[in-house]
């Protein structure tokens, strides 16, 4: 079942482009993303928001339309990596990133824009995570480090769920 069907659309072809290949190129982490998103390239118009208050969303590239997929690269000096409410959604996409960090960001901020709450992997695991899931979980800060749980593994695995969560109307 498709979520939502969303037009690319982005400050250069190259960015585009990345974006596009990812979810083929990258088959084992995408299968979900792939058959709930739908991704093409289009047109869209995005607006540069200036938000005096905050910092952090000074110079963001926000689409006007539902339907839009706004990425941007390193030429839009925009602090935030994302957003997304109500059907549309932005990101940076910068070409040093590997490409299994792009593709959950584009996950993350779709998910945003269904209603999702993409932010919640940590608060939510007893909800998506298996036994195997806990016990790796538990043994996972020994191997790799505290606060090494952000990693495009656990995000994939959190995003599946979610996407499952989101396709069975699940809020």
């Amino acid at each position: 079942m498709t979520l939502r069907e969303y037009r690319v659309h982005g400050s250069s072809e190259a960015v585009v482009d990345r974006v596009l290949g990812l979810a083929a190129r990258l088959p084992s982490m995408s299968a979900p993303f792939t058959a709930a998103f739908g991704l093409s390239r289009g047109e869209g118009e995005a607006r540069i928001f200036r938000y005096s208050n905050d910092p952090t969303w000074e110079q963001f590239p926000f689409p006007i339309d539902q339907g839009v997929l706004y990425v941007f690269d390193h030429t839009i000096p925009a602090r935030a990596t994302g957003g997304a409410m109500e059907g549309r959604a932005s990101l940076r996409a910068l070409p040093q990133e590997a490409d299994a960090v792009v593709l959950c960001r584009v996950w993350h901020e779709l998910l945003h824009s269904v209603g999702q709450p993409a932010d919640d992997m940590h608060q939510r695991r007893e909800a998506w995570q298996t036994l195997a899931d806990r016990l790796w979980w538990a043994v996972w800060p020994l191997i790799f480090g505290p606060g090494s749980h952000d990693t495009p593994y656990w995000h994939a695995r959190y995003y599946a769920w979610l996407t499952r969560r989101a396709e069975a109307g699940g809020e």
